[in-house]
């Protein structure tokens, strides 16, 4: 099986075309570095007006990169000839907020009034942090992707939609902690710079080795705990919105554009 380290150079039309084909299975942390990489949320055009207005109000956990029209699985602006039903590894369907199915192709899913959302992840920043020397302990120990974690932070609501920020954390040396906030500060489209630094229980969060989503991370001696914005936080609203049908990327296997990050 290819693991990610041999995909980190790859092109996002290899891995699309793979998962595609349901050749790969993979987390997509550390993929095609330098690139893009989003969330996906596919809802009804009835829905779609007042989801926008709560990525818009919520900017830093929703950044929005894209939104197609009703029946449009193709992502014009963000990558050209790709499939929004078939080119992520996986997808979650829920229906009136339950989890009901995970997939690897939603075409017999979607309908013509369907529209797509892709919002910006901080995979797309990973790179970044590395080539500036800045460790990424769940790289390190071999972990698919950094830890998510419910807050008691609200975001804005917009009818329907509303509920608690959720945030990815990164353990990182003191020292180094100014830095990854400049890297990062400059790309609100994949969440921007750190939303809390130190104690996790200033966000609400009481134990960071049980994480809502993923797996925990140690930290190393002299490591502090660093939070971002997450767009988990997308899957979370709208899944407590109990909607009729929403379908999503799964956490961690994200859409991968053919947009380009720059330092």
């Amino acid at each position: 099986m290819i693991v990610v380290d041999t995909l980190a150079g790859a092109d996002p039309r290899t891995v699309r075309e793979r998962n595609r084909a349901n050749s790969l299975d993979r987390n997509t942390s550390g993929m095609c570095r330098g690139y893009m990489q989003a969330n996906l949320v596919i809802l009804d055009r009835e829905d779609a007006f007042d989801f926008l207005r709560f990525c818009i109000q919520n900017p830093r956990p929703c950044p929005i990169l894209e939104v197609t029209a009703p029946g449009q699985f193709e992502p014009v602006l963000t990558a050209p000839g790709a499939d929004l039903r078939t080119d992520l590894a996986r997808y979650e369907v829920y229906r009136h907020g339950e989890l009901v199915e995970r997939r690897t192709d939603v075409r017999d899913v979607v309908t013509d009034r369907d529209v797509c959302f892709l919002l910006g992840c901080s995979y797309s920043f990973e790179h970044l942090l590395s080539d500036a020397g800045l460790p990424i302990r769940h790289h390190e120990q071999r972990i698919d992707g950094a830890p998510m974690y419910i807050t008691s932070r609200h975001c804005t609501p917009a009818g329907r939609f509303g509920g608690e920020l959720v945030v990815t954390m990164r353990p990182l040396p003191a020292d180094q902690i100014t830095l990854a906030v400049q890297l990062t500060d400059s790309h609100p489209e994949a969440h921007g710079a750190p939303i809390a630094i130190g104690y996790a229980e200033q966000l609400g969060i009481k134990d960071l080795a049980r994480p809502d989503w993923g797996t925990s991370v140690a930290l190393e001696y002299g490591d502090t705990p660093v939070f971002w914005a997450c767009g988990v936080t997308a899957t979370h609203v709208v899944q407590s919105a109990r909607l009729d049908r929403v379908i999503t990327h799964s956490s961690g296997y994200m859409f991968i554009t053919d947009r380009k990050i720059t330092s």
